[in-house]
């Protein structure tokens, strides 16, 4: 699951709304890449955004917005693609699917791919809380002087989220467990000081090597409901240095 945890950051609109369309356009330096990477996105939510008093940026999730994106980053030899998603089926179910391709080309005479998929069932308990289970998918494809090797890895992961907002203001929390070769813990946790505002953590914990986990901070500040700015910084917790910078815009319109 070595791919699992980098981010996809464009598709197809069939038809126009206002405010139902998002495109985010980005920079990032990761822990293993000594080249940064460019990556744009695409959005399309299948109804219009109200601007009530939620947050910008949970809009679409506490509007129960069908949407579907599209989207990637590269340089020079690291490139991801990724589509994905989103359905909320009546008041209380949430599907999302998502697959996204990873390349490697970095090495000489050596090419690596990795495709995931994930399928996402959760049921909304209560106004609150959200639980379900993520199904995870993953084949590598490594090819070194022309010899081929394959592999193929399932998982399963519980999550629960819990979103609890008053006014613009309170929080967004998500945890999932992945249940894989290597054990880990995904976890987010997000404050909304306005509905424009949000400062959170997010780690990726391992279980059978607690140093080599990754902590990134990051705060969103939306300057309209049309635009805003993401900003994150991270770092293993084996090295006091800063191993991963974030800078994202995101457009709406």
């Amino acid at each position: 699951m070595k791919a699992l945890s980098l981010i996809g950051l464009l598709f197809y609109s069939g038809f126009s709304i206002a405010n139902s369309h998002e495109v985010s356009v980005g920079f990032g330096e990761f822990l293993e890449i000594e080249d940064g990477f460019l990556g744009v996105q695409y959005r399309h939510y299948l109804t219009e955004l109200k601007n009530d008093g939620t947050p910008y940026g949970l809009q679409g999730y506490l509007q129960k917005s069908n949407n579907f994106s599209v989207g990637g980053f590269k340089n020079d030899d690291w490139h991801l693609y990724q589509a994905d998603a989103e359905f909320f089926i009546g008041r209380d179910w949430r599907v999302a699917v998502d697959v996204t391709q990873f390349r490697d080309d970095s090495a000489l005479f050596t090419a690596t791919r990795d495709t995931i998929a994930l399928v996402q069932v959760g049921r909304f308990v209560s106004e609150n809380m959200q639980l379900g289970v993520t199904f995870i998918g993953e084949r590598s494809e490594f090819d070194n002087y022309g010899v081929d090797e394959r592999d193929t890895e399932t998982a399963i992961a519980p999550f629960f989220r819990y979103t609890e907002i008053d006014n613009g203001v309170g929080w967004d929390v998500k945890m999932q467990k992945v249940a894989a070769d290597i054990d880990f813990w995904q976890i987010h946790a997000g404050y909304y000081l306005a509905k424009n505002w949000q400062i959170s953590a997010s780690a990726r914990l391992r279980e059978d090597d607690f140093d080599q986990s990754v902590v990134e901070l990051q705060t969103d500040y939306w300057f309209s409901s049309q635009s805003a700015l993401k900003f994150g910084i991270g770092s293993a917790l084996d090295d006091g240095g800063i191993n991963t910078i974030t800078l994202i815009y995101t457009r709406r319109f």
